[in-house]
């Protein structure tokens, strides 16, 4: 095996004979540059083992020589350090994002030079045996090396531009549905797709998940038959796969667009990119998109795909999380139903729009009778059963704009929008009648409840809090008179 060849580029003189008589003494072949532009004339003219670059010099500075080598396949693997005065964090953030393989400042003692030099030809002789040496007699010139780097420079800005798009959405990412919507009109001026399809692998706390996009009409058979194929890709490379029934599925349909058998089928072949979500060390998820026939696929889409894709699941998983912290903020744990923070906000913005425009509303209180014996004799963990049993009673009964909120404890609470007397004292009777139901099924006797109503317009409530006093007072005065029973304010 011959020695190494080294190619430094530095436009000092003094700086350049330093370090090509450092590695010289050591057994390396140097090869000398003088600014950007002759460094990469002497990659493709000598074909070195590694590059030794500084970063200011005329031309073309090392972080652009740096970024066209490790951008062209043919030279991606070469060896890079990077050799500077600069030695300020970000400099050193910057040159490394480069694709520098080392980042050494002249202030180190210039053995450094030398030990990274060993470092990164010893590893990469350990992983990649390719050469450069196939890239001597490659035709080039200044005037080609700078058209290289002017597309480079534009296919970064055209980068950029995009994620600066995904970046706009992560800072309004509070809605799923909407965040979805916009990033497919994104992939949509992008991309002419008639859908796309999102697959994350679930996990001990939550269910995976598969979201598609779709922007063509087609039958249902032809959306699932596509999900279906993306989920035997994930599943290729997957312990434990994971069939469309046992995962949370959701589907958004661009304007217009319709699911039926009485459209025609596109599953015809199609340009299909998929794409892996995460990090090279875990892979979250796959994505999918169907192009349209007249699509062109290249290198190049699937990069951007690849990008977009996984910018678009970490906005989308901003505002799948935005979205549970608000259900979590506002739901009672054990339940399911609404906690007090959100009957307090309902209640408000309700009674706000009673006292708007005239409307009666009601609210129920209603507290399980002797619920106290029944933990007692059964236990807690029957009592919760309990608890969630009478939370679904309410909630199959409850309209839909009604409002079932636990209270607190073993006490209720409905808000009844547009509700007048007859009709609280009505769904009081429903409610008390269920949880006589939920006690015969669950074979406690002692369970009843007691429900006190209130309905606004009323002489002494002014505000939100009075209709919870005047219902709080009559479910006392029902209490007083023997329990399970409905008390209307009076």
């Amino acid at each position: 095996m011959g020695k190494a060849r080294v190619l430094v580029a530095d436009d000092s003189q003094t700086s350049l004979s330093l370090v090509r008589d450092l590695l010289e003494s050591n057994g390396f072949v140097v090869i000398a540059a003088r600014d950007g532009i002759e460094a990469m004339e002497a990659v493709y003219r000598e074909g070195p083992d590694a590059v030794v670059l500084d970063v200011v010099m005329p031309r073309m500075n090392g972080y652009q020589v740096c970024r066209m080598l490790k951008l062209d396949e043919e030279t991606s693997h070469l060896p890079v350090v990077m050799l500077t005065s600069r030695d300020q964090p970000a400099d050193l953030y910057w040159g490394l994002q480069t694709g520098a393989d080392g980042y050494v400042t002249k202030e180190q003692p210039l053995k450094t030079v030398l030990e990274a030099v060993s470092t990164i030809l010893e590893q990469r002789n350990g992983r990649d045996s390719r050469s450069t040496k196939t890239l001597v007699g490659r035709p080039t010139s200044a005037v080609d090396l700078l058209t290289r780097l002017n597309d480079i420079l534009d296919r970064k800005l055209y980068e950029a531009t995009i994620l600066g798009e995904i970046s706009k959405l992560a800072w309004s990412a509070t809605d799923l549905d909407l965040t979805t919507r916009k990033i497919m009109e994104l992939f949509g001026k992008l991309f002419d797709f008639d859908q796309a399809c999102m697959v994350v692998r679930g996990g001990k706390s939550r269910a995976a998940e598969l979201l598609s996009m779709v922007r063509v009409s087609m039958p249902e058979n032809a959306l699932k038959g596509r999900e279906e194929t993306i989920l035997s890709v994930l599943a290729a490379n997957s312990p434990a796969p994971v069939a469309i029934p046992l995962m949370h599925r959701s589907v958004v349909l661009a304007p217009e667009v319709r699911l039926g058998p009485e459209f025609s089928d596109p599953s015809e072949p199609r340009p299909c990119l998929t794409v892996p979500l995460g990090s090279q060390d875990y892979e979250s998820g796959i994505f999918a998109l169907w192009c349209k026939e007249r699509a062109k696929v290249s290198p190049e889409s699937l990069q951007i795909v690849g990008m977009l894709a996984n910018a678009a699941y970490v906005v989308l998983e901003n505002a799948r999380l935005y979205e549970q912290m608000e259900r979590l903020a506002s739901t009672d744990e054990l339940t399911g139903l609404a906690n007090y923070r959100q009957f307090q906000e309902v209640l408000e913005r309700e009674f706000q729009r009673s006292r708007r425009t005239g409307e009666s509303m009601a609210v129920l209180i209603l507290d399980l009778d002797d619920f106290k014996g029944i933990n007692d004799a059964f236990g807690h963990k029957c009592g919760d059963q309990v608890l969630q049993g009478v939370a679904a009673a309410f909630m199959g009964s409850a309209r839909q704009y009604d409002l079932v909120a636990r209270y607190g404890g073993e006490e209720f609470a409905v808000v009844l929008p547009g509700s007048n007397t007859r009709g609280a004292v009505e769904m009081g009777e429903r409610l008390r009648l269920l949880v006589r139901t939920v006690a015969a099924r669950m074979k406690l006797d002692r369970l009843s409840t007691s429900v006190g109503a209130a309905v606004y317009p009323h002489s002494r409530i002014t505000d939100a809090q009075g209709l919870v006093r005047e219902a709080d007072a009559a479910l006392y005065r029902a209490k007083r008179e023997g329990k399970n029973r409905v008390r209307l304010a009076s």
